[in-house]
This record gives structure tokens, sequence and C-alpha cells, in this order.
């Protein structure tokens, strides 16, 4: 193999495996905005695909008419440099415009506004490449020309997905894996370029078509490089931020701020203001949050509670500074949070909270022990919702975890009413129902029209069902001007059910649509 045919190779599998890292870097972009959700997966996807088929339709009649190897490398070249600006504008654009754009059309405007042109480029390579390696050879080889060239780009692909998810996010961050994979297909069409015109000449293959006028437009694209990246990496998402790193499941970040005028520290991930502390005393921040402190109100004799969803630990937290004899399971799936919960949110370091790094239903599944008390927070308020913890398998699984009269508490984000036929919270309603005997709901914020903004829900289950509410009418959370009782925040799960509300089952799940839905339809 000569080294030309090699250095053709190499390209298309670098270009190959920068689509991937892209792809897989644009879900993560957007998860801050729009969560993880398959709206976003499959906007991405569809963006990308539809991007790719132009550069193979369009890359194939222009290298028909350009069949040397320079134009090949300057598109390349535009390749990197479109990725890096277009990095550059989505890091410091979609913070300001995309939290106002519907879950319904912003993941597929933002994939088509910053992912649709660099993909569009990189499409280009491959014909490229098949018609460059087939110039001198016979019909007869041709196959094997296109054969190689789809395998290298594949295997580029594949090593790309996976240094994007396993490796290249969570250690390096997304902005040095997107410039960084924007460099890389630079410097590639820089001196890919410049070194297979050298190998030609050597080789007697040399046409004449690539004596192009390069040095002005390589010294533009090295400045602009370097511009971008710096004022990339100038870029601050918050200003009180003490941390920031993008985890395997999330976007991460630790801020100071207040909260209700009380000075509080702030665990954010992607869309969500999933945890927080205040600065000056040991109080759960959030309402919903409040509620883990009526556990022992209800079953005082308890000694095993579960916390499905870690977060900032700050529930965990509190019931070992208040029940130090409490065994304390947590199960989190994102790796990095129980030491960040240690270092930046007083979780202290005891033997009474074991974490375990899995899945919610993985460790249900796997669970032999039985717990007096749960408390799910896994559901985020921004636009997601994991499919296998709403459905019916998965609660059956949860009410296995409990003793006889244990309680579950839920934490769920969606609205306390809506007139439509079938809708979220009558559908996740009508499943635990399914399963429990005994359910209650409260709002959190009565004050919100029930109807038309989303909030903080909490379930309160149970295996028995004796009658009567397990939570006491005179108990109280606290809120930024007094306090409020809960029986001013009850209401009928029941009533919540409209008449196509539907059990979620692991075969038929329609929580995803449920939720377009509910944040973009209605």
């Amino acid at each position: 193999m000569s080294y030309t045919r090699l250095i053709l190779y190499c390209t298309v599998f670098i270009t190959g495996s920068a689509v991937l890292i892209m792809e897989v870097a644009a879900v993560r972009m957007l998860a801050p905005y729009f969560g993880s959700s398959l709206f976003v997966f499959s906007s991405i996807l569809t963006v990308v695909l539809f991007a790719l088929s132009l550069g193979y339709y369009f890359g194939g009649k222009f290298s028909d008419k350009h069949p040397y190897h320079i134009p090949l490398y300057s598109i390349i070249t535009l390749g990197g440099l479109s990725l890096l600006g277009l990095t550059l504008i989505a890091t410091y654009s979609l913070p300001h415009i995309a939290p106002g754009t519907p879950l319904g059309i912003g993941p597929l405007f933002f994939s088509i506004i910053f992912f649709l042109l660099p993909a569009f480029l990189l499409g280009i390579d491959s014909p490229y490449v098949i018609k460059l390696l087939s110039k001198n050879v016979s019909v007869d080889e041709s196959g094997r020309i296109v054969g190689s060239t789809f395998f290298w780009s594949t295997a580029g692909s594949i090593t790309g997905s996976l240094m994007a998810g396993f490796f290249l996010i969570p250690t390096f961050g997304l902005k040095a894996t997107m410039s960084g994979t924007a460099i890389i297909l630079i410097i590639l069409g820089i001196v890919g370029g410049l070194l297979i015109k050298s190998l030609l000449k050597k080789e007697g293959q040399y046409d004449s078509r690539n004596d192009l006028k390069l040095k002005k437009p390589i010294m533009v694209a090295l400045l602009a490089t370097v511009l971008m990246t710096y004022l990339l990496f100038e870029h601050t998402l918050y200003a009180n931020t003490i941390f920031e790193k993008h985890g395997y499941y999330s976007h991460i970040v630790i801020f100071d701020g207040e909260y209700e005028g009380r000075p509080a520290r702030f665990l954010k991930r992607d869309i969500n203001n999933s945890s927080a502390i205040f600065l000056e005393n040991d109080e759960l921040v959030y309402r919903y949050a409040q509620f883990a402190d009526f556990f022992p109100v209800i079953k005082p004799e308890g000694q095993r509670f579960l916390m499905l969803g870690g977060g900032a630990y700050t529930i965990p937290r509190k019931l070992n500074l208040d029940h130090p004899e409490l065994l304390i399971d947590t199960v989190e799936i994102e790796p990095i949070l129980f030491e960040l919960a240690k270092e930046y949110f007083r979780l202290p370091e005891t033997e009474k909270i074991i974490n375990h790094l899995m899945d919610a239903r993985v460790f249900l599944r796997q669970n032999s022990e039985k717990y007096d008390w749960v408390f799910i927070d896994t559901f985020s308020t921004g636009f997601y919702i994991p499919p296998h913890l709403v459905t019916r398998e998965f609660f059956e699984l949860l009410k296995d975890s409990i003793t006889e009269d244990g309680v579950v508490f839920i934490n769920f984000i969606a609205r306390a009413e809506n007139h439509v036929e079938r809708n979220l919270i009558g559908s996740f309603s009508k499943t635990l129902m399914d399963v429990f005997p005994h359910v209650e709901l409260y709002i959190t914020r009565p004050e919100f029209d029930k109807d038309k903004i989303v909030q903080n829900l909490v379930y309160v289950l149970s295996k028995n069902d004796n009658g009567g509410n397990l939570l006491p009418d005179e108990l109280t959370i606290r809120t930024k001007d007094g306090s409020m009782k809960l029986k001013d925040l009850r209401i009928e799960p029941v009533d919540t059910i409209k008449s196509k509300d539907t059990v979620f089952t692991d075969n038929k799940n329609a929580v995803e649509s449920l939720l377009l839905k509910e944040r973009f339809i209605y």
C-alpha cells in the first residue's frame, strides 16, 4: 500500500471518528436546555444523517469535477473551522435563547443550526476519497476500494463514539472535546493536504491542479482557530460557579446564589436545579425535600432508609444529622456526585450512608433488603423522565423492597391538573394506584395555576390502606413567608385521572409523548 493511499484511509478514519464525537457531544450540548430525551436524540440523529446524505451526494458530484487532492483537504479544514465556530456560537447563545424554545421544535431547530454544516462538509469526505483512490485502478478493483473506504470510515465512527462517551467528554469536558475535534480536523486538512501533495510528487502521480496558493488561507485558518479557541474557553456559564464538569450522564454545575432571600449553594444538572443547601444552616431548601422530615412521624421505629437519586445528597445528609443511628442506602447513577456532595454540600464521612453507583431499577432488581422508608428523586424538572422508572413493573419491584408498613415518597414534576383526555399526571397516578393500595398526593406550590404551571408534586405510597391519611393534616412545610399545612396541599390522586389515561408498562409506555404534550402542545 502506497503512503498516499494510507493517508487517505487515515483521513476517512479521522473524519468518521469526528462525526460520531460531534454527534455524541451534540446530545450533551443540548441536554442542559432540553434534557436527554428521545426528542434530542432523534433530532440530532435526523440532522446528522440528513447532512451526511447530502454530503455523500454532493461529494460524489464535486469529486467528479475536481478529482484531485487539495480540494478534499480544504473541505476538511472548513469542516473543522465550522465545527469550532458553531460550537463557539452555541456556547454563547444557547443559555440565552434555548430556555424559551418549546421542546417540540427546539432540539431539531438547534441541531440544524449548529450541526448541519459540519456534518455536511465531513460527509463529502468518503465519496471524494473513493474517487481519488479509484483513479489509477481497474474496474475490477473498484469494489475493494469502496469497501475499504467505508470500512475505515465506519471503524473511525465506532472509535469516535466509544471515545466520546467513555473517555473524552467525562475526562476533558464538552468544550475541550468539541474544540479538540475541530482542531484535529483543521490540522488534518492543512498538514494532510501539504503532506499528500509532497508524496504525490515523489510517487510521480502529481496533478498540477493541486498548485493552489494556500499560504494566506492557511494563515487565516490558523488565526481563526486560535481566536475561536480562546473565546470558547473564556466563556463562563454562571458568575458564581465553583465547579463545572460534564459527567457521564449530565452536565454538572455547582454555584452559589440565593433562594428565597437566603444564601444557598446549588447543584444544577443539565436544565435541572436538582439540589441545594442553605449556607447558614442545615434546613432542607426545596419544599418537596422537606417531606423527608415526615418519615419518622409515620414510622418512628424505622431503621433503614433508601434514597433513589442522590443529587447533592441533601436528604441523606439531613436525615443523618437528625437520626445518626439510621442506616441509609443511596442509589445514584452519576459517579462523581457522591464525592462532590462531600466536598461542596457538607455530606459527612460516615458508615451509616452507603452509596450504590448504579441505575435505580437495577438496584431494586438486585436488592434483597427491606426498607422502612424510600424517597424517590429521579425525575428531572426539565424535559426528561426515565421511562423505565415510571412503569408498573418498576413499582412492583419497589413494593417488594419495602417492609409491610413501609412508606414511599416520590418527587414528581408535572402539572397538577389537566383538562385533556390523556395526560402525564393522570397516567402516572393510575400506574401508582394499580400497584399500591394507598396513594396520597400533595402539591408544593398552591399559588401556581395547577393547569398551566409545572410544579413539584409529592406522592406518598403504602402497601396498606387502612383508611385516612398517613400524613397528619397539621404537619407543615416551610415557605418564604411562613409555613403551609399539609391539609391545604393535599389533592385526590383519582381526580387527576382522565378518561384515556393508561397504566405505564414496560411494553407500552407513553411517558415521553405525554411529557411533550404537556410541555409543548398544551
